[in-house]
């Protein structure tokens, strides 16, 4: 063999040993300036099997390759193609073989008939280290399809993609390693039947990684999961998504979120349909809207999340088991319907601290169970609107933790037990058949009738708190308005939301009569900057009323003045001398009738000079004594009583008369 001849045989091993590093370890050095570069690259191919691959540019698109043929038993490493920025490869061929069709550049591979059958044990049909865009309209994929790159797009409009072979029964159907990777199944199916998951996104891309639209289907018939994601994933329109023996869904990033607008999402075995796993993600994790179903066709729970969950327009969500399973986040469900079949599990259940359930809408029913449990301490449940009902024994609202609460104050309730100690029912409104608190400790229902909305912190004005020795003031505590309630050793706050509690600042004014304790103090509440209404003027024998007096004030207090602080108002008196009538009136002296309406009748008091003073001490009517038999007409005086004050002689009488 002559030297040339075996440079020419060396040169190829070579060629062939860098191809395959190539393919496997780095960005394959192919380069295509043009589509009839590649071309020219895939007519050339040494594909070791029988056939050929024929590739033509195409006479309307010089940037499109068309690739059709026949070739089966393929046995080189891989086809490399390194696409240009704007060029297409139309894949309209049938290749059978331990061959990758191994892509890079930053062009689009896109199959629209035929297909590649990938008989090998260590890599996929299609993988691609580049930027490409790999886009299924049809034909068959069967080995699945790995996008290593950073911005692939693998798109599926119709077709199928399989990713368990003959030769490698554990393959992903798609699979994408690149932090900007996306999968878009909007038709034609996406299967594998091994052990691996059909859509599998690396833990390097946290975003919107997964979409499921049109008539697209995902289907795990195998032992794994249909999509596995570190991102998010999104199911609308016609769509389904289905594994037969473990989570359809599984999210497993701290930012992961699965959205269901649309479509069926099922699963049958002992796991979740959706299961958003990682215990930091406790966000807003799923919301299931539009016409999307989420069902589980065996024993198993429908959604399952450390985070919060949204259900709401006709969406359908149904366990055997429990149908909606949140941690220590919140289930708003403002349509739809959540319902679980299963003896002793939950429409919704609330398993950990300070979850709570929203229900303002739509349904959540257990056929067999309770409608919703809540499991956690200090968990809430509060019911608007909507139907919460249970069709057997079982509590339509399980209170099953310390603390936990049910408000409900619209919508419709068959029924509210209490298990666990310390835990408190109110109810505003809707319609709630039975209530039963005897079997937690010092629980404690509480009812507010009417249709006031507004109330005055400290009264407990339509409220009514059972059983005995329960009690429930309004209040305002850390800024919200609610209901302070005791029952024993279960005392706390709760929140009314639509119900506005006002805190009034009041002072209290003291009147302090200074009579000798013949009179108890007078005690008035005033709000802070109101004014104190005066009372009426006290009485006291021999004695005249000088006014109010703040305690240390040399004038009387002035009623004009606004509240701001406590206060007492003492009484002070003016002391009235009095002198007998021995030396100054005959001894026949008299006033009469006392009391009297009008008039009345004076005698013994003649040339005397007779003042009559009010309680406040001002002399309100003066009269000449003239006669010893002398008639007063006092119909100009007010009711009260009055000071009579006779002068003669500079000696002076006083006479307490009343006039009625």
């Amino acid at each position: 063999m002559n030297t040339l001849l075996k440079t020419r045989r060396m040169m190829g091993m070579m060629a062939t040993i860098l191809l395959f590093i190539g393919t496997f370890f780095v960005r394959p050095t192919v380069y295509a300036a043009d589509a009839s570069g590649l071309v020219t690259i895939i007519n050339e191919w040494a594909h070791g099997g029988t056939g050929i691959l024929e590739a033509a540019v195409n006479a309307a698109d010089d940037s499109e390759v068309i690739v059709t043929g026949d070739v089966t038993g393929a046995t080189a490493v891989s086809l490399a193609l390194n696409i240009d920025p704007d060029v297409v490869v139309n894949w309209q061929a049938n290749l059978n073989g331990t061959a990758t069709v191994a892509l890079s550049g930053d062009g689009e591979f896109l199959m629209t008939d035929g297909n590649i059958d990938y008989l090998g044990t260590s890599n996929f049909a299609i993988a691609s280290t580049g930027n490409n865009a790999i886009t299924v309209n049809d034909g068959e994929i069967t080995g699945g399809i790995m996008a290593y790159g950073a911005n692939n797009i693998v798109t599926v409009n119709g077709g199928t993609v399989t990713g368990a072979t003959t030769a490698k029964t554990n393959n992903y159907a798609i699979s994408a390693s690149g932090t900007n990777g996306k999968v878009i199944v909007s038709g034609g199916t996406v299967t594998t039947t091994g052990g691996w998951h059909v859509i599998y996104m690396e833990p390097a891309n946290t975003g919107l990684n997964v979409v499921v639209s049109g008539t697209g289907k995902v289907i795990q018939a195998g032992s794994s999961e249909a999509v596995s994601t570190f991102g998010s994933v999104e199911v609308k329109d016609d769509a389904e998504v289905s594994s037969i023996s473990s989570y359809a869904i599984n999210v497993k990033g701290t930012t992961g979120t699965v959205t269901i607008s649309g479509g069926k999402v099922t699963a049958a075995s002992a796991n979740a349909v959706v299961y958003v796993e990682n215990t930091a993600n406790t966000g807003l994790n799923v919301v299931v809207s539009g016409s999307g179903e989420v069902i589980h066709t065996g024993v198993g729970n429908g959604i399952s999340t450390y985070g919060s969950v949204e259900v709401k327009d006709d969406a359908v969500i149904t366990a055997s088991n429990i149908a909606l399973r949140i941690r220590s986040g919140t289930a708003t469900i403002s349509g739809g319907t959540v319902t679980s079949t299963a003896f002793e599990g939950a429409g919704i259940s609330a398993e950990e601290t300070d979850s709570k359930v929203i229900v303002t809408g739509g349904k959540v029913t257990a056929t067999n169970s309770r409608a919703i449990y809540a499991g956690g301490s200090n968990s809430k449940v509060i019911v608007t609107g909507g139907e919460v009902i249970t069709g057997n024994s079982f509590a339509g609202i399980s209170l099953a933790n310390v603390n936990a609460v049910a408000f409900i104050s619209g919508g419709t309730v068959s029924s509210v037990v209490t298990y666990s100690a310390n835990t408190v029912v109110f109810i505003s409104g809707g319609t709630v058949s039975l209530v039963e608190t005897s079997y937690g400790a010092n629980s404690i229902e509480i009812r507010k009738s009417g249709s006031e909305v507004s109330f005055i912190a400290g009264t407990s004005n339509n409220l009514t708190a059972s059983p005995e020795g329960a009690s429930a003031v309004w209040a305002v505590e850390g800024g919200k308005s609610g209901v302070h309630y005791v029952r024993n050793s279960n005392e706390g706050f709760l929140e009314t939301p639509g119900i506005t509690v006002v805190e009034i600042l009041l002072y209290t004014v003291t009147f302090d009569y200074n009579d000798g304790g013949t009179t108890a103090a007078l005690e008035v509440d005033v709000e802070d900057g109101n004014k104190v209404t005066e009372p009426a003027n006290p009485t006291r024998d021999e004695y005249t009323f000088d006014g109010w007096f703040a305690a240390g004030a040399s004038n009387a207090f002035n009623f004009d003045t606004p509240i701001t602080n406590n206060i007492t108002l003492v009484a002070h008196w003016t002391k009235v001398p009095v002198t007998g009538n021995g030396e100054i009136f005959a001894p026949d002296f008299k006033i009469f009738p006392n009391p009297f309406t009008d008039i009345l009748r004076i005698e013994g008091a003649e040339g005397s000079t007779l003042q009559v003073i009010n309680g406040n001490g001002v002399i309100e009517h003066i009269q000449k004594i003239e006669n010893d038999n002398e008639t007063l007409r006092l119909q100009h005086l007010q009711q009260g009583v009055y000071f009579f004050r006779i002068v003669k002689d500079q000696k002076m009488f006083t006479l307490k008369v009343v006039k009625l």
